[in-house]
């Protein structure tokens, strides 16, 4: 017996572009927050990973774990550093998002 494959066809995944948009909408309140208090923006900057758990002035940031990995990883040295690299990280996400494509399977 021979195994066939099944047949594929290819996806244009559109709508995940912008459910990217709106979490994008998140690391704006985070960079606001460190635009508005010396202090957090400095722990930002050092400790991001305390800064993302502890908040700002008694608000949780709702990250991706995309998002939390960025902000953990990036060792920006200012917050226009972080801010300039975050708006490349995102407009990378968004533009891969608007044309990527998935390949589903088709059951017969």
């Amino acid at each position: 017996m021979v195994a066939l494959e099944p047949t594929t066809r290819t996806v244009h995944t559109l709508p995940y572009a912008p459910r990217i948009r709106e979490n994008v909408a998140e690391m704006s309140r985070l960079i606001n927050a460190a635009l508005v208090d010396e202090s957090f923006c400095s722990k930002l900057l050092s400790e991001p990973a305390s800064a993302i758990k502890d908040g700002y002035n008694g608000e949780n940031f709702s990250l991706s774990s995309l998002e939390s990995e960025f902000v953990s990883s990036v060792k920006a040295v200012s917050l226009t550093d972080f801010a300039v690299r975050w708006t490349k990280f995102s407009n990378d996400m968004v533009s891969t998002a608007d044309y990527m494509d998935v390949v589903i399977p088709i059951r017969n």
